[in-house]
């Protein structure tokens, strides 16, 4: 690994700690459960792939669970705080399934394009 990349990837998960224990302290662990497992996997992720960066196929396995777990916990955390930041619009019937409909309608655009 080129020496910009490790100290980015050191850089960037230096930030993610701070960010975790900033959320930790905060409580906001509790309001934001998924986004606070995010951040926490994200750490794990990053120092993973550093260390397995010389080893092809253990990086590569690696890699792209660690991709699949951040597309789901990535929907999960959008899911927590859409809830969270529109909160006020519960009262709202259609709102209540305004997340999943989007979330449907990018999933079929995805799929379409994908051909």
């Amino acid at each position: 690994m080129p020496r910009v990349g490790l100290y980015l990837g050191i850089l960037s998960t230096v930030l993610q700690v701070c960010l975790s224990v900033l959320l930790f302290l905060r409580g906001m662990h509790r309001r934001l459960p998924f986004f606070f497992a995010y951040s926490l996997f994200s750490i794990v992720s990053q120092i993973g792939s550093i260390l397995l960066y010389g080893h092809y196929l253990a990086y590569f396995r690696f890699f792209w669970s660690s991709e699949a777990l951040y597309a789901i916990l990535g929907f999960l955390c959008l899911y927590e705080v859409f809830h969270w930041v529109f909160r006020n619009f519960r009262g709202i019937v259609w709102f209540r399934f305004l997340f999943h409909a989007m979330g449907i309608v990018m999933l079929t655009v995805a799929g379409v394009r994908s051909f």
